[in-house]
């Protein structure tokens, strides 16, 4: 009779013990996917903006990459590595300027073409019939085709920047915080004015140096587009080809962006080459909206 008190005794207490076992094992799992479901949460941010980052440069991804992306996130390495090599820094920053000499070179051919193209397309008589969509679209790739043109000459700001013959006996320390104040954040310190920290990839700067490219790029595209929409224009109502008012509207208000970014642009230089603007509180922190993560976060 003991032994099977015994043996029944012993098998509530496992049953108790698995049972015991089982809710822990229960709100360990709850607890894992709540943490997981709060980290996709707080990520989703930055996810987003990676995603529409890919959308918006999904046209001129390699060259955003090639010429304005990596050069500047190479720079913002060797400046913050302990010690500082000055030479390769220069070197780096030489070579970007090259980069970047390449590039304009070739956007503002390809905006020119462009322009030209628009109002080449503008003098064929069938484009009165052409679908008003088309027109709107050829009206923003004229206007995003010259300020391309505009934007890419970016000379004063390319002249910051060290030859590929300079040193750092050439190119001294003071011009170089200059070129890195185009390229890099201000200089972050500690709200008791302690130790600085590295200086990260400026978005705005980043934004500014792809915005000749991310123009061109843009132009062609609406410009094909708008073209598709010209040869479709037989599978289109006649009707569709008058330009209203409010079309007209819509239209002078994606041009009015155009030049709002050029303003944008040409003022975050401006304020980027003032003395005195190489440290700061915060990253960015006297633009407005400032950021202090990667870029291509």
């Amino acid at each position: 009779m003991n032994t099977e008190k015994d043996a029944r005794s012993g098998g509530a207490n496992t049953g108790r013990t698995l049972s015991n076992a089982t809710t822990c094992l229960g709100r360990v799992v709850r607890l894992q996917v709540a943490m997981k479901i709060d980290q996709v949460v707080q990520d989703l941010p930055r996810i987003a903006a990676a995603g529409a980052l890919k959308v918006l440069t999904l046209s001129y991804s390699g060259p955003y990459a090639y010429h304005t992306v990596d050069p500047i996130e190479k720079i913002a390495e060797l400046n913050n590595a302990k010690p500082r090599d000055d030479n390769q820094l220069i070197k780096a920053l030489a070579h970007f300027r090259h980069l970047k000499n390449q590039e304009l070179d070739f956007v503002g051919k390809a905006a020119a073409l462009s322009a030209a193209a628009v109002v080449g397309v503008f003098s064929w008589p069938t484009a009165e019939k052409t679908i008003w969509v088309a027109k709107m679209l050829w009206n923003w790739s004229f206007f995003t085709s010259c300020f391309a043109l505009i934007s890419s000459a970016q000379q004063r700001l390319l002249r910051r920047l060290p030859g590929p013959e300079d040193d750092d006996l050439v190119f001294p320390d003071e011009q170089v915080q200059i070129a890195l104040n185009l390229l890099l954040q201000p200089v972050l310190k500690v709200p008791d004015g302690g130790k600085e920290r590295g200086r990260r990839v400026s978005r705005r700067m980043l934004y500014v140096w792809q915005n000749p490219t991310m123009l061109m790029s843009y132009s062609w595209v609406m410009f094909i587009a708008g073209y598709a929409l010209h040869i479709l224009t037989p599978v289109f109502d006649p009707s569709l080809g008058e330009v209203s008012a409010k079309v007209a509207i819509v239209t002078l208000c994606g041009c009015a962006l155009v030049v709002l970014n050029f303003f944008f642009c040409a003022g975050v230089c401006q304020l980027r080459l003032q003395p005195g603007k190489g440290h700061g509180a915060s990253a960015d922190s006297w633009l407005p909206g400032g950021h202090s993560g990667h870029p291509t976060a």
